[in-house]
């Protein structure tokens, strides 16, 4: 097969159906923008590798499809990998899916080599990711968020996480009973099949079930609102959009009530030189964060979701993401750096459940935005 002429300057690394994939490819120039889809390898599509001839080019080279990738002219890689359930129900990243013929014993194998070809042959690329995988995976863990904003400025509620009832119990007296409990791990929703974990207060009836606690349980201090911020930094931009949360069906988990008015505001230079601190030092180019503005008007960092939803917020707040978005895949620019020793791990899906008793589920299907993202 012919190779095209056209170099790839931007890579999409996603379902073509995906509405963020969708809306990303109509502000991209078609004839140098590559959609990899996980229907690759189903789809007959080639994906090659070649090691550095002696004495040639030292640049290993990636070909996929008709296109061969040629890192002087690629300037970025956007990371949005599908999601698809698993036989056992859970919800995985999925990059490739294996060819039709190979048979189901050996599909989740099959899957594995795949994506190790096609993150393997990316991996060398030092120009823009948007996120780097590995960023991605050290970036999940909420714990490390928090000490993250809180070594940048933020402000960020006082949290414990344990499995040792007494100490829980300690927190909630010590906090006066204004406590609110989640998950420690950062895609819940992927583990419990239709099923969520979402933000709920600590009642005092619901101590006793914490001698029945299976593993560590986050407990947090609850941080009144007047409003709720989704902080969508994208590069150098932050897009900051106010949720009147107190006003709807989610007054502690905004994502169950799209309704509510939402709009665009303009946060003060310290929050948002934070906010851009905190996205640099775990490595993102991309992420989205919540924020909490208490009825005093400070601001409380509560966590950063590196692929976080913001079709909903472009939709109903009028917020230009997608084409600030585009336009950063078309700049490109060397990757913020990587933070050491992180290590993607194939299929992450962000940690364990929630072991304690505490979290709150509900169906999924009720909290997915209106821009058809997966929620968060």
């Amino acid at each position: 097969m012919p190779v095209s002429r056209e170099p790839v300057t931007v890579l999409l690394l996603g379902s073509p159906a995906h509405q963020v994939i969708r809306e990303l490819r109509r502000h991209l120039p078609e004839a140098s923008t590559l959609v990899v889809g996980d229907d690759w390898l189903q789809r007959e599509r080639t994906l090659e590798w070649r090691s550095p001839a002696p004495g040639g080019d030292p640049s290993p080279i990636l070909r996929l499809g008709d296109r061969a990738l040629d890192r002087g002219h690629l300037r970025s890689i956007y990371v949005h990998p599908a999601c698809r359930r698993r036989s056992d129900g859970i919800l995985a990243p999925r990059f490739l899916a294996p060819h039709d013929a190979v048979p189901a014993r050996d599909g989740p194998f099959a899957e594995s080599e795949a994506e190790a070809s096609l993150l393997g042959g990316l991996a060398g690329f030092r120009g823009l990711w948007v996120n780097h995988p590995a960023s991605e995976w050290l970036a999940d863990h909420k714990l490390h968020q928090l000490e993250v904003a809180h070594a940048n400025g933020l402000r960020v509620p006082a949290t414990l996480v344990s499995n040792d009832p007494d100490s829980l119990r300690a927190f909630h007296e010590a906090h006066r009973g204004e406590v609110v409990t989640k998950a420690v791990s950062a895609h819940p929703n992927r583990l419990l099949g239709d099923e969520v974990v979402i933000t709920r207060r600590v009642e005092i009836d619901h101590l006793g079930l914490l001698d029945r606690a299976s593993g560590p349980t986050l407990f947090q201090e609850f941080i009144p609102a007047a409003l709720d911020v989704r902080a969508t930094v994208i590069g150098d931009d932050v897009f900051a959009t106010a949720i009147d949360s107190q006003a709807g069906a989610g007054p502690l988990d905004w994502r169950l009530d799209y309704t509510v008015s939402m709009r665009p505001m303009a946060l003060d230079d310290r929050t948002r030189s934070a906010l851009l601190a905190v996205a640099r030092e775990l490595g993102l180019s991309y992420g989205a964060a919540d924020l909490r503005i208490t009825p005093d008007g400070e601001p409380v960092f509560l966590e950063i979701n590196p692929r976080g939803a913001y079709l909903f917020a472009e939709r109903l707040a009028g917020q230009p993401m997608t084409r600030a978005l585009a336009d950063l895949l078309l700049r490109g620019r060397p990757q913020v750096p990587r933070p050491p020793g992180a290590a993607h791990r194939a299929g992450a899906g962000g940690g364990m459940a929630i072991g304690g008793p505490m979290g709150h589920r509900m169906d999924l299907e009720s909290r997915r935005d209106p821009g058809g993202d997966e929620p968060g």
